[in-house]
């Protein structure tokens, strides 16, 4: 399943972020909301085949499921670009005018910075052992 939202239906994502990857426990902070360009979440699901020797047809069953979301905005907020550099973790809480907003946290990885016009930042967050839930 792969949900996208794009900024034509004016989407706002209001984070917050933990610089330690404790393992659990972290302390989120700096609150910030900003507009997106592009954001996309994309979920998969790894199975595996459960079926005996003597079964004719597979049997899958689901063993884990994964998901990653990509962000991408205009780079004109200096204390975003700097939240995006400085800290491992984000919870986001994306909000969209037709209901089909959601929340996640994940470890921001694959950050991206395009110094042209316009200038861009990128970044994808990863799971951290939750699925994002929607609104």
């Amino acid at each position: 399943m792969a949900v996208g939202v794009n900024i034509l239906q004016d989407c706002t994502v209001t984070a917050t972020f933990s610089a330690a990857d404790l393992g659990g426990g972290e302390v989120f902070s700096g609150s910030q909301s900003f507009k997106v360009d592009k954001i996309s979440l994309k979920e998969t699901e790894s199975t595996a085949d459960h079926s005996t020797a003597q079964d004719a047809v597979e049997f899958h069953r689901s063993n884990k499921g994964s998901w990653q979301c990509d962000i991408e905005t205009k780079l004109h907020a200096p204390a975003l670009l700097a939240a995006i550099r400085n800290n491992s973790l984000m919870t986001i809480i994306v909000t969209a005018p037709n209901g089909l907003g959601f929340t996640a946290v994940g470890l921001i990885t694959g950050r991206d910075f395009e110094y042209a016009g316009p200038s861009t930042m990128k970044w994808t967050l990863m799971p951290r052992g939750v699925r994002p839930t929607f609104a």
